[in-house]
């Protein structure tokens, strides 16, 4: 397991509406009867927290663009750790978008930053079109994927003691889960995590809730974890390998915690939107990747040519431009 201060990033979830309930959501979306949407204070806190920290700080939901305060919310963290260089690269038309992002991602965030700054996980939505030049602006990392593509998640409600696993078996499979140790640590509005789905496990389920949002939480150590490891035990990430496609909104969860489930009046159990493993056969599915991209790697993919966000809804005018430079030797 990793300390906090030594990930590559540590998301603040500002929300867990979204427009998706992508199959075995970190977020768990579709699970929740009344979605949450962080309070200004409460953002302010998690910023503050952070102080020091010097790698990316994420905006997350869900889908953050959704928050009705997410303009005030991004324009904030932006002052509050700005990045040391920021390169306004939107001035002229975008033939491919993926590619757009992928290659400001390593030239304006690994390259002039190395990896400081503020970064948007999104879906790519309405609202994102509409704060459009604001997030080109200001975001010097963006992790973008609108789930219409062959996007693997791999079961996450699931518990060890389902599979027979001991104790002793338990510890080193914990402590080696990929998403801990590749993935980010996260702040909700019940506090700061040292995982991100502990912390959307902790929302779910009514937990206890975090540490409290102050500075320094972050550099916590994985001996001082305590109580917050009770969430791996009914967690499938270090279990399994492979996947369902995100786009079929299915999860895949294990007895136990389709139990847990219902006892919260889950809209997704309600709607037969969930699939209840059979513990003792092995998980099918495709493999997932082995890389911190486990869920998609292909970033090409991660806009669908079907995806009509980011074309305009109409055309107002165009107007022809004519360089002086040219005007004067047409005269000559």
């Amino acid at each position: 397991m990793r300390s906090p201060k030594d990930m590559r990033i540590i998301q603040i979830d500002i929300t867990n509406a979204c427009i998706h309930q992508c199959s075995n959501c970190t977020r768990f979306c579709g699970h929740h009867k009344k979605n949450f949407f962080m309070d200004w204070e409460t953002f302010r806190k998690s910023v503050e927290s952070l102080h020091g920290f010097e790698h990316c700080i994420g905006i997350m939901g869900g889908e953050p663009t959704l928050h009705p305060q997410f303009e005030r919310f991004a324009q904030y963290l932006a002052e509050r750790h700005r990045a040391d260089s920021l390169i306004h690269l939107t001035r002229k038309p975008i033939v491919n978008f993926p590619q757009y992002i992928r290659d400001k991602n390593y030239f304006v965030n690994e390259c002039l930053n190395q990896c400081k700054g503020i970064g948007l996980w999104t879906s790519i939505t309405g609202q994102y079109y509409r704060n459009f030049e604001l997030i080109q602006d200001i975001f010097n990392y963006q992790s973008i994927n609108d789930h219409k593509n062959p996007s693997l998640h791999q079961p996450l409600l699931a518990s060890r003691k389902e599979m027979g696993i001991s104790d002793a078996e338990w510890i080193p499979i914990r402590d080696n889960c990929v998403i801990q140790n590749m993935w980010s640590a996260s702040i909700t509005p019940k506090g700061a995590f040292f995982c991100e789905v502990a912390a959307a496990l902790d929302m779910l389920f009514d937990g206890p809730g975090g540490w409290a949002i102050e500075q320094g939480w972050w550099q916590r150590e994985p001996k001082d974890f305590g109580y917050q490891l009770n969430w791996c035990e009914i967690c499938g990430g270090a279990l399994f390998h492979s996947g369902r496609l995100a786009s079929e909104e299915i999860d895949d969860v294990s007895p136990l915690l389709y139990e847990k489930l219902k006892n919260t009046g889950s809209p997704k159990v309600k709607a037969g939107r969930v699939m209840v493993m059979d513990m003792k056969k092995p998980q099918p599915g495709q493999p997932m990747p082995d890389t911190k991209n486990r869920y998609l790697t292909n970033f090409n993919e991660r806009v669908s040519n079907e995806n009509s966000v980011l074309f305009p809804d109409t055309i107002n005018a165009i107007v022809f431009c004519q360089s002086v430079e040219n005007h004067y030797r047409k005269k000559q």
